[in-house]
């Protein structure tokens, strides 16, 4: 991600819900409170609370939605328990 109109914490919130397996079951439970520890701008934190994925474009952190971490584009992480394909149906 190159520098632009976004924090450092953002930065680095959006790479840890990539990969941070700790921080993506917080995440998953309570976003409010997994991003708390984390320095966002008011506009940040309802983005990424809200998970408005567009903001995300806008502010040029990524390039598209698809750049963003799974579980913030409401996906389930591969290896973290959650629902499984077909199981509502």
């Amino acid at each position: 991600m190159a520098d632009g109109a976004w924090t450092n914490d953002l930065e680095a919130l959006l790479e840890q819900l990539d990969s941070n397996t700790t921080l993506i079951a917080r995440f998953q439970q309570n976003r409010a409170n997994a991003v708390a520890p984390f320095d966002l701008t008011h506009h940040e934190r309802e983005a990424v609370v809200t998970r408005d994925l567009d903001d995300f474009v806008e502010l040029g952190i990524v390039d598209a939605i698809e750049d963003l971490p799974a579980v913030l584009r409401g996906e389930r992480a591969p290896g973290l328990p959650g629902l499984g394909p077909g199981i509502l149906d």
